[in-house]
């Protein structure tokens, strides 16, 4: 004989009342007697009743669930971020369901397919047919990486344009003229809003960008190191950029890495700054200058203002947080250019 799964029925004729006082009880709805209430609860108890979430779910309309949905979630950005919007939505009585796809027929069956109340999720996966299916089917979403605010849509982002320029204006403070500058990923709002703050601070200052200077790091490690690495062994060392900025601090690990392989020093030969707040990885490297951006913060705001929209006390809305300045070990002042 099969164990049968406990229902409500099973409770109401144990405790001798209705499925509907049963009902009140397990959804903690104040019309039950206190002495009636304990007994129900005793009895759901003695005999392991577990309720049935998809009818929950079915009744509310509800999933209690929230969309994840990137490419990856490794690296010093992704894994504080993963973790800190669990913890938030955990808090607030929701968990999370992560999608990592670049499968568009697969994002779009998650968007469609009810299995969960809202998404987080970013500009590179999120493609415009995608967001116009948020908005047809009202569909509740938070951007970590796009600034943009719809009746139904917000975001959470950095002010990575006033960020780049502050950054950039920095170098120029310390005596840096020739700066080059590591870009992300083509087409990403962070990695643009970064750059577009460089040109604005060197345009401003009067100093020209060599293209020669700008280098494609896809915000990544690797790229980032080979990219430099060719540029040092193919060019003179007169042409070397006194500083660089790197978009991230995996772009900055990889400059970093390229720029000691070929003897060099930072920051006495090339400074280095880059944006997020994390070290080099190392004891005995330096500490690296730069942004340090809250990224709890922007999982806390994220979550809570996608369960503000899920629960129609908010229309969407586009957030900036502010990064702050942090100064390491890995910026050196220029007396002259070289």
């Amino acid at each position: 004989m099969t164990d049968k799964r406990t229902t409500i029925k099973d409770i109401a004729r144990k405790a001798n009342v209705s499925i509907a006082t049963v009902s009140n009880v397990l959804n903690d709805i104040d019309v039950v007697k206190p002495k009636t209430k304990q007994r129900v609860l005793a009895i759901a108890e003695q005999l392991n009743y577990i309720p049935n979430l998809r009818a929950k779910q079915l009744q509310s309309g509800e999933t209690k669930m929230i969309g994840f949905f990137c490419n990856s979630i490794s690296g010093p950005y992704f894994n504080p971020l993963v973790e800190s919007v669990a913890k938030v939505a955990e808090a607030n009585g929701y968990g999370i369901n992560i999608l990592l796809s670049n499968d568009q027929n697969m994002l779009r069956r998650n968007i469609l397919g009810n299995l969960v109340d809202g998404i987080i999720g970013f500009e590179d996966l999120i493609s415009n047919r995608e967001l116009q299916l948020l908005k047809t089917n009202r569909i509740k979403a938070v951007f970590i990486d796009r600034m943009i605010q719809d009746e139904t849509i917000g975001s959470v982002t950095f002010d990575s344009f006033q960020k780049g320029k502050e950054l950039t204006e920095y170098l120029i403070q310390q005596g840096h003229q020739k700066i080059g500058f590591i870009l992300g990923k083509v087409g990403i709002y962070d990695s643009n809003e970064r750059y577009k703050g460089f040109l604005t601070a060197m345009d401003a200052a009067g100093l020209s960008v060599d293209s020669e200077h700008i280098y494609h790091g896809e915000f990544e490690l690797e790229p980032a190191y080979q990219c430099l690495t060719d540029f040092l062994k193919t060019t003179p060392s007169n042409k070397y950029p006194t500083a660089i900025i790197a978009g991230n601090d995996l772009s900055a690990i990889g400059a970093y890495k390229a720029i000691c392989d070929f003897q060099l020093r930072v920051p006495e030969d090339i400074s280095l700054v880059s944006f997020d707040g994390f070290d080099l990885e190392a004891n005995e490297r330096p500490n690296l200058t730069g942004i340090h951006n809250p990224i709890y913060e922007q999982a806390r705001l994220s979550v809570e203002h996608l369960i503000a929209m899920i629960h129609r006390e908010k229309t969407g809305e586009a957030i900036t947080i502010k990064g702050h300045f942090v100064e390491g070990d890995t910026v050196g002042q220029m007396m002259k250019e070289r």
